[in-house]
């Protein structure tokens, strides 16, 4: 059994806090639901943490064998050490270090005829990207683009948010110029997002091939994405309220345009 000074998990702390340089990107991931998801996603798994006293079933024991046989390397920690390295209320005693998923724009090809893509311009709210990324996969999107990146992407709380879906949907970090060019070069119709914009996201008629740009909490779309979009919807709203959280705005807009490409899959 290990404690709280080995390298593993001083190792695990520094990625969580962010403490030190990580160029390989390496995520921590806290909780048999993570790891499982993990493995399922094929990331590679360099180091596994447990405490088998606080399993609750034979589940945890089944994750636990499954990410050791793949591992590089696998400790035993203290149930009270595990709590510690754990971001809920308590922890289920199981906790790894893997390598995350670098996407390219090449990585999202070929696409499908009828596909959707949303840009997340300068979100710097770990939750909202997060919880952005859910809803992209959930609704069946290609990719999720993040121009002028606020957030660390290796951030245990955006793959909470995600609830795992940021280590399986592919996520491009990329300038405004790379990814307006590589839509336009796949024919995506681009449309930004404004409380102002005269047109409701209801009454438009969307491509075969969308892409929703969506803007910070705080300043909206960057002004660099001027005259690269095809126009601009908005979401009609009443009671009062004239804007909504861009998390809650993106998966109104992005199963909106699923439904409309895919309409037997939103019945």
């Amino acid at each position: 059994m290990i404690g709280p000074k080995h390298p593993a998990v001083q190792q695990y702390l520094a990625i969580q806090n962010n403490s030190k340089p990580n160029p390989q990107r390496l995520i921590v991931l806290d909780g048999l639901w993570e790891v499982e998801s993990a493995l399922d996603a094929g990331l590679p798994i360099v180091a596994v943490l447990h405490a088998p006293e606080r399993f609750r079933g034979n589940r945890a024991t089944d994750v636990r064998d499954r990410a050791e046989s793949v591992a590089a390397e696998s400790f035993e920690i203290s149930g009270r050490l595990a709590d510690r390295l754990s971001d809920r209320d308590t922890s289920d005693g199981l906790a790894a270090i893997a390598l995350s998923k670098q996407w390219a724009l090449a990585d999202v090809e070929p696409l499908a005829e009828r596909s959707l893509v949303v840009v997340l311009d300068g979100l710097e709210v770990m939750g909202n990207v997060g919880t952005a990324i859910r809803s992209a996969q959930a609704s069946g999107a290609s990719a999720v683009l993040l121009t002028n990146r606020r957030v660390r992407l290796t951030h245990p709380r955006l793959i909470h948010a995600s609830m795992a879906a940021s280590l399986t949907m592919p996520i491009v970090d990329c300038s405004i110029d790379e990814a307006s060019d590589w839509l336009r070069r796949h024919q995506f119709q681009i449309l930004g997002t404004d409380t102002d914009a005269p047109t409701s996201y209801k009454s438009i008629e969307y491509g075969p091939r969308t892409a929703l740009v969506l803007g910070s909490e705080r300043y909206g779309i960057h002004k660099d994405w001027n005259g690269k979009t095809d126009g601009a919807v908005a979401i009609p709203m009443a009671g009062g309220v004239d804007s909504l959280n861009v998390a809650n705005a993106a998966t109104i807009l992005l199963f909106e345009v699923a439904s409309r490409h895919r309409p037997d899959d939103f019945r």
